[in-house]
């Protein structure tokens, strides 16, 4: 009964970080959509949804797998969230010389 209760366990945290690392691609997609293609294209603004959908088209199309080794674990958890955030700082910056 304890492994099945690890094992489930292991299923709903590995649930819960997908889940975050979509809702945190598709922010900042939406952000970035809607602070440089909308006012130069006039394209229309992108729902969270939709910008999580395409985000996770563009990753399957690009097939971004990267093998990761037990030692640098930490690293890739830590680019995984960071370097979003960080593009959503640049853009941030950026999008108040327009």
């Amino acid at each position: 009964m304890a492994v099945l209760i690890v094992i489930l366990g292991v299923v709903v945290l590995i649930g819960v970080f997908t889940l975050a690392i979509a809702l945190l691609h598709g922010f900042v997609l939406m952000q970035l959509w809607g602070w440089f293609v909308v006012p130069v294209f006039g394209a229309p603004s992108l729902s969270l949804v939709e910008a999580m959908g395409i985000a996770l088209v563009v990753g399957y199309l690009t097939n971004q797998y990267i093998p990761v080794p037990k030692e640098k674990k930490l690293e890739y958890y830590t680019a995984t969230f960071g370097g979003p955030l960080f593009v959503l700082l640049l853009g941030w910056i950026l999008h108040f010389f327009m």
